[in-house]
């Protein structure tokens, strides 16, 4: 099969300005301009780092909506955001709070699923998408788990000395200064013998 047929790379030509836009952004480089100045993707040895990427970048960047490839469409796609959308990402990022309070109710589905769709297009190494999610869509399953999980944690913290932050502090100062001491002993064993007699000398000269 050749990386055309693999890929489903099509190119509306009736649409197609030959703008060049798909190629520029082609991360695996596999796409240039064919002997009828139209853009074709090449023959690559298989897809991620050694061929087509599967990011489809070339799709979205199609000013005409000229390409399709893996069987998507432009007219079945999100459009594009607004160019305000850097803003709104500041605004969602500044005004962030973390959620510690749930309600006592199981998700929607169609809420996990529009949540793994999102996440589907998130970026990986080479487009690998080399990732696995588990979901856990029962409340009483997660709680469960939970009761496992917390057990399992005051067991271990039993076997362990709960140290407070000062406590902590005064163990860490404590082992600095025998650790200090401790070197500065080993420096003086290490000293020369000949230190020793000329110090001795010195001290019986000076008293005579």
């Amino acid at each position: 099969m050749g990386a055309e047929q693999s890929a489903h790379f099509k190119v509306d030509k009736s649409k197609c300005i030959q703008c060049g836009k798909c190629i520029d952004s082609c991360s695996g480089m596999v796409i240039a301009f064919g002997s009828d100045a139209f853009p074709k993707i090449k023959e690559f040895e298989r897809f991620g780092w050694r061929g087509c990427w599967r990011c489809q970048h070339c799709l979205c960047v199609c000013p005409t909506g000229a390409i399709s490839i893996f069987h998507k469409h432009p007219e079945d796609s999100l459009s594009p955001p607004p160019l305000e959308m850097g803003e709104y990402m500041e605004r969602l990022i500044v005004n962030r709070r973390s959620c510690r309070r749930y309600l006592d109710q199981n998700v929607e589905p169609w809420v996990v699923s529009k949540i793994l769709n999102a996440m589907a297009a998130a970026p990986t190494g080479g487009n690998a998408c080399n990732v696995e999610y588990t979901v856990i869509d029962d409340k009483n399953r997660v709680k469960d788990i939970w009761q496992i999980a917390y057990a399992t944690m005051e067991a271990k913290a039993k076997k362990t000395r709960v140290y407070s932050q000062f406590q902590r502090f005064l163990l860490w100062k404590n082992e600095t200064i025998r650790k200090d001491r401790e070197e500065r002993r080993s420096a003086i064993l290490r000293r020369p013998p000949s230190f020793y007699r000329s110090r001795k000398i010195y001290r019986t000269m000076g008293r005579g």
